[in-house]
């Protein structure tokens, strides 16, 4: 079995306006006038001052960090912060999200992305399982690049579609007393999601348009730690791993989250694995798209084996 792990930057290669600021500019939008203080105050007030990049998450964890004795002291102009209004907030903030999502799964992907030819490219191969970090419907995408078979995936923070996209942070946060709605494993739609599992037995891993920034952590940690430990590897146990990522710039801040996760041991990360980038922006140098053919190309020959095996 093999991996395809995509995040919002698969999305974005689509040609969809996935990005919480184009979320923040639609009509969606829950905090356009408010009058009360607390989280859609807080959130709505740095979205405004950071229009063009923010992530609602981060803000998310740094708002339920906050202890409130210090939140009263640096904002003491404002009325006093309610409990139950930021609740209402959270969760009146994820369900015009997920109606925001929605509207974007009717729009038309670029079928000549990156994003679409390897997607159908996997599909086909009938070796992968896919494991996205989105709320869009991969199905819809599926058929959108021609594809209307069954296929084993799973969206591990919800789906918009059926109103279960999971928007919040993670246990590794402490958040401040009353905030633990706040927590994504406490959302009811929470689900268990074995991929460390198929990490573990995966031979090869394709992650597309995935920061792996902090709240990726629990996630793959522990996956690429296994891969830096020498005297546990061997080269019939090495694995093959992808990172399919914008452009330098994004590749660079990977590399930063894979250095932080590994105890600073990238350098056996690459050592003990066969490890590639390949970037997507028309801007980076022409053998990305080389890189991108030759995995399409992988990706169809074993696609072709499969087949001949199945026969």
């Amino acid at each position: 079995m093999n991996l395809l792990i995509i995040g919002n930057g698969f999305d974005l290669d689509l040609g969809r306006k996935t990005r919480y600021a184009d979320y923040r500019s639609s009509r969606y939008w829950p905090f356009t006038s408010l009058d009360h203080n607390g989280l859609g105050y807080y959130i709505e007030n740095y979205a405004k001052s950071n229009s063009n990049w923010f992530d609602i998450e981060e803000l998310l964890r740094a708002y339920g960090e906050i202890n409130s004795k210090e939140y009263k002291k640096t904002n003491s102009s404002l009325k006093p912060i309610s409990l139950n209004q930021d609740e209402m907030d959270f969760r009146f903030l994820n369900k015009r999200m997920s109606k925001y999502i929605e509207s974007i799964n009717l729009t038309p992907i670029k079928e000549d992305s990156a994003a679409a030819k390897i997607l159908n490219a996997v599909l086909n191969n009938g070796t992968y399982k896919i494991y996205s970090f989105n709320y869009s419907s991969l199905k819809i995408i599926a058929r959108s690049v021609g594809y209307s078979h069954h296929f084993d995936h799973e969206h591990v923070h919800g789906l918009a579609a059926n109103k279960s996209a999971i928007l919040g942070v993670d246990d590794n946060v402490d958040l401040r007393e009353g905030y633990d709605f706040m927590y994504k494993t406490f959302s009811r739609f929470y689900e268990s999601h074995p991929i460390q599992y198929d990490l573990k037995d995966a031979d090869e891993v394709i992650f597309f348009g995935l920061s792996l920034g902090r709240i990726d952590y629990p996630y793959f940690q522990e996956f690429f730690r296994s891969l830096c430990k020498s005297e546990h590897r061997d080269r019939e146990n090495s694995k093959k791993v992808t990172f399919i990522t914008y452009d330098d710039c994004s590749r660079r801040q990977i590399l930063r989250q894979l250095r932080e996760m590994n105890l600073k041991r990238t350098n056996y990360l690459f050592g003990l694995n066969n490890i590639e980038f390949i970037c997507t922006s028309a801007t980076e140098p022409k053998n990305n798209l080389r890189k991108i053919g030759s995995l399409i190309s992988h990706l169809n020959v074993r696609s072709e084996i499969t087949n001949k095996d199945d026969r």
